[in-house]
């Protein structure tokens, strides 16, 4: 079950865990998206064939249609998530006016929306996956600015008094620092607009073609792959900027010798299985550790698209991106999985075909058709195999912290369950972990009714003289997720939840 973290009393502490619930927040949004994007770039042609005949010949331009829907606007759906998830963490400081989370989302949209219009078009596409990076750093940077200026005396001139309508005196009290916020990323975008053409211009300028030596491709391969996967950690799309600012470095052309340039098709086919990251192993490693939960279930969604390296459920949703735990395995795993390929390169067992293999084509059969040899199938099996093994380690340690944030968790919601009973407001009316928490023991405790997971126990009753007297009809549940729940837990539960007439019938 979701788990809510605890406030963080600075707005600077809690910019790792508010990116990584932003994340999370978007799967929905992730989740649409990759069913589209694996409709509309189906590798096999019979697939095709059977989409075009069951949808009609416009099946692919509606395919395109939700990918821009989707994916074309998450740059900008995690700017305005990330500002109000981490408003809504981090409480007041003494004295101060709360900062509004939704306020604070139009203000950062306002904010995303005046950056990215500098640097192209308002369309989707300067929305998209392209402006992860400017969406994490709007959306932290837009609540963390806008506290003190609310603060500041000088922008109050426009504030309506307290003894209004709240929602016209947040309004009135937050215009002027809005629009003062917004002029300062209007004017950081324009600096920025000016410097980077400049600054690209002088490094293109300054970067001859390159000459690699005949062994160069062993250093210089890894190098690229380590580098597009450091930019897909900080949230930028690698591939984009690889194509864009390495291309003398790429090469997408079969037949290039892979000492003279970086085989692009090498890259893809052998150091990404699964998508960015190798998170095909990564896949397999959930399903192995994580017996139940929410890995679990992230792994089994994620399975079919993953099958096609489509791994954005994986990335957002995990997420991967800007986390530290799988930082390491993320980086270096595709790194790693470079060399083997290589070696079979240099040394004549394999040779890439002049053949057009798509991206989206699944892992064993893209390496038949790379290389037209069982030699690519088992370099890729080889690649399976060392990946899951490198991810199971720390996979391990997620799923064991998971499970310890979990047990502690349903601690604190069976305390406030008991504690919880004689009040009107139950734990049941509650918006945080616990209420979460409690609402799904009650959903679990209906479903139960019935079943073998509930029943009594008889505890003998003695009178002063030691001689029994009758026995105590106790409850027992046990819960498939929890174990045995404590009776008083389920008994306080059921009164709250309106079950009681039904647990005793």
């Amino acid at each position: 079950m979701p788990v809510d973290r605890p406030p963080s009393t600075k707005l600077t502490a809690g910019w790792a865990e508010a990116i990584r619930d932003a994340f999370v927040v978007l799967l929905p949004l992730t989740l649409f998206g990759v069913i589209a994007r694996l409709l509309g770039d189906f590798p096999i042609p019979a697939g095709r064939v059977w989409l075009e005949h069951t949808f009609g010949p416009g099946w692919r331009t509606a395919t395109n249609a939700v990918v821009q829907s989707t994916w074309g606007v998450l740059g900008l759906a995690l700017c305005i998530t990330i500002a109000a998830v981490l408003t809504r963490r981090t409480p007041p400081r003494a004295g101060s006016e709360p900062l509004p989370p939704a306020w604070v989302a139009v203000c950062a949209l306002l904010n995303f929306a005046l950056f990215a219009g500098d640097f192209a078009s308002l369309g989707l596409r300067s929305f998209g996956l392209d402006s992860l990076l400017l969406g994490i750093v709007v959306g932290v940077l837009t609540p963390t600015l806008l506290r003190p200026l609310a603060d500041w005396g000088p922008m109050r001139r426009l504030s309506i008094g307290y003894d209004t309508s709240s929602v016209f005196h947040h309004s009135s009290r937050l215009a002027l620092p809005m629009m003062v916020l917004g002029l300062l990323f209007k004017g950081v975008a324009g600096v920025f607009v000016l410097l980077v053409p400049t600054l690209i211009g002088m490094a293109q300028a300054a970067q001859p073609t390159p000459r690699l030596g005949v062994y160069a491709d062993w250093l210089v391969t890894p190098a690229t792959v380590l580098l597009h996967q450091l930019l897909w950690f900080f949230g930028v799309h690698g591939g984009a900027v690889l194509h864009t600012s390495l291309f003398p470095l790429l090469s997408a052309v079969i037949g290039v010798p892979v000492q003279d340039r970086v085989s692009v098709p090498l890259i893809y086919g052998f150091s990404q299985l699964g998508g960015s990251g190798a998170t095909l192993g990564l896949l397999f490693a959930l399903l192995i550790v994580a017996r139940e939960g929410q890995n679990r279930r992230l792994a089994q969604l994620s399975g079919l698209p993953a099958l096609f390296n489509v791994n954005e459920l994986l990335l957002f949703g995990l997420p991967l991106v800007l986390n530290r735990q799988f930082l390491l395995p993320f980086v270096l795993v595709p790194v790693l999985l470079t060399l083997p390929p290589l070696l079979a390169l240099h040394a004549g067992w394999i040779t890439l075909l002049p053949v057009y293999v798509p991206w989206t084509t699944p892992v064993l059969l893209s390496g038949w058709l790379l290389t037209g040899s069982w030699v690519g199938v088992a370099l890729q099996l080889f690649g399976l195999l060392v990946s899951t093994l490198i991810y199971l380690p720390f996979v391990r340690r997620s799923e064991a912290e998971r499970l310890q944030l979990r047990a502690t968790s349903y601690h604190d919601a069976s305390a406030a369950i008991v504690a919880g009973a004689p009040r009107i407001d139950t734990p049941l009316r509650r918006s945080d972990h616990v209420g979460v928490i409690a609402r799904g023991l009650l959903h679990d405790l209906e479903r139960s009714m019935g079943s073998s997971a509930l029943s009594l126990a008889y505890q003998p009753q003695q009178g002063l003289d030691g001689r029994p007297i009758g026995v105590e009809a106790l409850l027992r549940w046990t819960h498939p997720g929890y174990g045995p729940v404590r009776t008083d837990v389920a008994i306080a539960l059921a009164e709250q939840g309106g079950l009681i007439g039904r647990l005793g019938a």
